[in-house]
């Protein structure tokens, strides 16, 4: 996936932010690949205060409309959550450690998951 967030601060450990992936791709085993978009909201909780940098702790709710249907599931629709932990450096870059689980939250008839983990790379703007 790819992503753009807006996020602001909550608290001075916490930021709150909305999500939008404009480019969302799964490739399936011997089967159409999956491409789609979405949109969600996100949170992260900081170690330090103030200064938003340093661990994190991340979750993440996104509803994403795609092409194709996932094996073993029926929809259209699915819904991506998730959390990770990463890591903000002074420079504004950030690594974040994902883990994801995709469904479509019983809208069909066929809902069988899919789960992932991935790294995430990111800069503050």
């Amino acid at each position: 996936t790819g992503s753009a967030d807006y996020e602001f601060p909550a608290t001075k450990h916490t930021t709150l932010g909305i999500r939008l992936l404009p480019l969302f791709v799964y490739d399936q085993d011997d089967d159409d690949t999956v491409w789609g978009a979405g949109f969600g909201f996100t949170g992260r909780l900081y170690q330090k205060g103030n200064d938003y940098k340093g661990l994190f702790g991340e979750i993440e709710a996104s509803a994403i409309g795609h092409s194709e249907r996932f094996i073993g599931n029926d929809s259209n629709l699915n819904f991506m959550t998730g959390f990770g932990v990463g890591y903000e450096f002074q420079n504004n870059l950030h690594l974040v450690v994902k883990y994801r689980h995709i469904s479509n939250a019983g809208l069909g008839d066929k809902n069988q998951g899919i789960n992932s983990l991935g790294l995430g790379i990111g800069y503050s703007f």
